[in-house]
């Protein structure tokens, strides 16, 4: 039997009206209000600290990623038509599997149980799948070079200010004013992997666990109820639970690998892997490699800005200090090896730190105390251990906040009732409600 959903949500309309419509889709939409459940095989895959770090993080709490080598294409017939080789998208190779299973299930039930219905009236085909993490952080990296260069190097309208310019004759003053400027921007727009993954930028899709079968709008909910209503979509569902996948609640058109299932861990099991080992078999953790990250991201923003303006313009005082004569000198442009040898590890674990500080939220104007212990605990364990060691004793120290952050609160579940004036919000702990007016 087909649902009969009518779901008018739309960021389109007013606040009140938004907020009721978005009320009535989380307390009706593929939910048993009687038996105060969701329908089988469907999730809400951001409420809960499970559902949201599912493949995010591994069973030490490190933030991680998939392997490229460890990610598998969809065949022609199964993604978005006109897609070609190149842009196909990927997944966990387990997940590729199960979807291929999933297909033929699907194909099956309808061509079996539907007359003169087929699998082409719901809209089934991989339309996006893995958004690898190092995509994401380049397309970040990218947005922060060009703000650094708006704000640090240019006017609002283009032109170089000559001041501020030729205060910039070494790689020394840029990495200062470059981290002033970062401060400000890293807590929305983190520039490491590890942050970027905690962060809300990172979709679900970054785990390689997430298929989209649907170019539908996320916000609209009339093309939702029209998605749910097919009369083939419950045949969607549990082919899609059979094979080992949960349906987004919030997105029908948005499947999730549930590593939990046994049809899952089938798959599993058939690429040398299982829920127990998958970190150590497909996935990497995040943080290891940021360091080397940050300094090529610095080094390339410095090296643009040395190509574009080779030389510094200053003054310097004569030799008899009565006046001053013009010099001119030449910006130096670096590669790795110079800035390995002109910057020690000690130098980057204090960067490090400092941006991981204002990835977090902190204010990183002045360095406070607990800063400088971090700095110097953390440089003592790269002498006395190793660089893997300091990295991870600094992210080690963020790790309980970024979780708590992200933890989905219980009002978004069905049936909860609304937060009350001064009520401290469970999604941030230093969050008190001060009006319930809409």
């Amino acid at each position: 039997m087909a649902n009969n959903y009518d779901f008018k949500g739309s960021n389109k309309q007013g606040t009140r009206a938004l907020f009721e419509s978005r009320k009535r889709y989380r307390d009706e939409a593929l939910f048993e209000a009687e038996e105060d459940q969701f329908h089988t095989g469907v999730e809400d895959f951001f409420t809960g600290i499970r559902k949201w770090f599912t493949a995010r993080i591994d069973d030490e709490s490190k933030f991680v990623g998939l392997n490229a080598s460890r990610a598998s294409y969809f065949d022609s017939k199964l993604r978005k038509a006109g897609t070609g080789t190149s842009e196909s998208p990927r997944a966990a190779d387990f997940v590729v599997d199960a979807y291929k299973g999933f297909f033929r299930e699907f194909e099956t039930a309808v061509r079996e149980g539907r007359c003169g219905i087929d699998a082409s009236t719901l809209k089934i085909e991989i339309v996006s799948a893995w958004m690898p993490i190092s995509t994401l952080r380049r397309a970040v990296q990218e947005a922060m070079r060009q703000q650094i260069g708006s704000n640090i190097f240019v006017r609002e309208n283009g032109q170089t200010i000559n001041a501020n310019v030729n205060d910039l004759e070494r790689i020394e003053d840029f990495l200062e004013k470059a981290l002033f400027f970062m401060g400000r921007a890293l807590k929305v727009a983190p520039i490491t992997s590890s942050s970027l993954m905690s962060s809300k930028i990172a979709s679900p899709a970054c785990t390689g666990l997430v298929l989209t079968l649907d170019k539908s709008s996320f916000d609209d909910d009339a093309q939702k109820s029209e998605y749910m209503n097919q009369e083939v979509f419950e045949l969607y569902r549990l082919a899609a639970q059979k094979h080992g996948f949960v349906v987004n609640k919030n997105a029908p058109w948005q499947l999730m690998a549930n590593l939990d299932s046994t049809a899952m861990q089938s798959y599993m099991e058939e690429r040398s892997t299982t829920k127990e080992t998958l970190f150590s078999t497909h996935y990497s953790v995040l943080e290891y490699n940021e360091v080397e990250h940050i300094k090529r991201f610095i080094v390339n923003v410095w090296n643009s800005f040395a190509r574009a303006n080779p030389y510094c313009r200053r003054r310097i005082p004569t030799c008899n200090f009565k006046r001053t004569i013009p010099e001119v000198a030449k910006r130096k442009q670096y590669t790795m090896k110079e800035i390995n040898k002109k910057f020690d590890s000690a130098y980057w674990i204090g960067y490090y730190v400092v941006v991981k500080f204002a990835e977090n939220g902190y204010s990183v104007d002045e360095l406070t105390p607990f800063m400088k212990k971090m700095i110097k605990d953390a440089r003592e364990l790269q002498k006395n251990v190793d660089m893997l060691a300091a990295i991870g004793y600094i992210n080690d120290q963020f790790t309980d906040s970024r979780l708590r952050t992200r933890l989905a609160p219980s009002k978004f579940l069905p049936g909860a009732e609304p937060l009350e004036k001064g009520q401290i919000s469970q999604y941030q702990s230093n969050v008190v409600i001060e009006t319930t007016d809409y």
